[in-house]
Order: structure tokens, then sequence, then C-alpha cells
């Protein structure tokens, strides 16, 4: 039961960030890629460790959600492909936390990541929904 509370809180941590994400959706003038970038990656690392408890896997405590992935897959599951690029965020976590994107570097489409952040939590969050079911 333990490994459900915390699949819960890592899921509630995740939805804070991605709460963050759309509140940054339509004030790029107030809030840099990089920021965005940072929250959409902290919702993505989030879910993945939700996911990571529920399957009772222990996991360090990391920001590459390449690593976190790769965790998964160790453990039986398998990423649907339309996830797999939310990988690329991590660098929104460790390289561009510290420095800035270059200009020539292009903008995130910040209403696709949305979309796609949500989808993930989404996902994670029912296979909690399941689990809790099967309790």
């Amino acid at each position: 039961m333990l490994h459900l509370d915390h699949a819960n809180k890592m899921l509630r941590m995740s939805t804070k960030d991605f709460n963050a994400l759309t509140g940054m959706l339509n004030h790029p003038e107030h809030f840099s890629d990089e920021v965005f970038g940072f929250h959409a990656q902290q919702a993505i690392e989030k879910a993945s460790k939700a996911w990571l408890d529920l399957l009772k896997v222990e996991y360090r405590r990391i920001h590459d959600i390449g690593e976190l992935f790769n965790l998964l897959r160790l453990n039986g599951q398998q990423i649907p492909l339309e996830f797999l690029e939310l990988q690329d965020l991590t660098d929104y976590a460790v390289d561009y936390r510290y420095e800035p994107l270059e200009s020539d570097d292009p903008s995130i489409n910040r209403r696709e990541i949305i979309d796609k952040v949500n989808n993930f939590i989404g996902f994670v969050r029912q296979k909690v929904s399941d689990e809790e079911k099967n309790e």
C-alpha cells in the first residue's frame, strides 16, 4: 500500500508542475522556454517515478527521463511510442537550468508539449487507478 501512496504523491507533484505549464502557455514574455521546459521535464520525471513506485522499483534521485524510461523497460514496461520524445526534456532539468538556450535554437511548441505531458500524466494516472482497483 505504501507504494500506491507514494505513486499518488508523485502524481500530485507532477500535476502541480503541469498546472504551472498551463499558466505559462500564453505568457512567453514572462516565462522563458528554459523555465517552461524545466516544469515540463519535472512533470514527466515525477509521473515516471510514480509509475516506478507502482511497480515497487527503487530509483535514484535523478532527472534523466531516458534513464527512468530504461528502468521502466527493465521492469517489463513498454513506453508508448508517442511518449519517447519526452526524453528530450531532460536537457531542461540539467543543461538549460543553468545555461540559456542559444539564440538560434528554435522555440519550443508549448501547446504540443502541454498536450504530450498531459497525455503522459493521464496514462500513468490510469495505471495507478487500475492498481488501486486491484488492491
